[in-house]
């Protein structure tokens, strides 16, 4: 129980991506995996894996991230997935915004696979704060004129309607919300409110 207090201590005050993935790549080592890797999906940093990846698991990541997800069930239940013949163990959280894969150096137990998806499964609320907290601050994906557009057009508001309250012109509101579909590489902008909203971008 100290142990993981420390490890929610850690999370609460790392403040980059980069420290995210130094951390993780710490706790990859402690518990001596292949892989630890955070994976972010659909933002400005074009599917991130943070952490500790082998070098099966990048040659596998740099194709095709939409693999891990295509194998989750809706529910966010840690679960093995296959990827190029390798099992990883996969906890999703924050709606499937992120998973967390993990993969030994061996075989687990069935109860050391219960205790590491649980582990992981208590780990998953800050860690999904601590990315929020970076993604909002100085490695937030988008502009302020960006994130009013979207917050202004999540609030049912046609550009013309934001377009007078933020007093810029209907097609700077256009390129704005252009510009974050192209970041978040979503197509429509539904998608890219739902992303806002899982990441904690938006006000409500």
């Amino acid at each position: 129980m100290q142990y993981l207090l420390s490890i929610q201590i850690k999370i609460n005050n790392l403040g980059s991506l980069g420290q995210i993935s130094e951390f993780l790549s710490d706790i990859g080592q402690d518990f001596n995996y292949l892989s630890c890797t955070l994976l972010l999906r659909n933002n400005l940093l074009a599917n991130k894996a943070l952490g500790k990846q082998s070098k099966p698991l990048q040659n596998c990541l740099s194709g095709n991230f939409d693999a891990v997800w295509a194998q989750l069930p809706s529910a966010n239940v840690p679960q093995w997935v296959i990827l190029s013949g390798v099992a990883y163990l996969a906890c999703a959280f924050n709606q499937g915004a992120a998973v967390i894969l993990i993969e030994p150096k061996q075989l687990l137990t069935a109860e050391q696979k219960q205790a590491t998806a649980l582990f992981w499964q208590l780990l998953a609320s800050p860690l999904s704060e601590c990315v929020q907290r970076v993604l909002v601050g100085d490695e937030s994906p988008f502009t302020q004129a960006e994130i009013a557009c979207i917050q202004w057009t999540a609030d049912c508001k046609t550009p013309k309607e934001i377009s007078l309250l933020l007093t810029m012109s209907e097609q700077e509101v256009h390129d704005h919300i252009q510009h974050s579909l192209q970041k978040t590489g979503v197509s429509h902008i539904s998608q890219l409110i739902g992303f806002c909203r899982q990441w904690g971008l938006l006000a409500y």
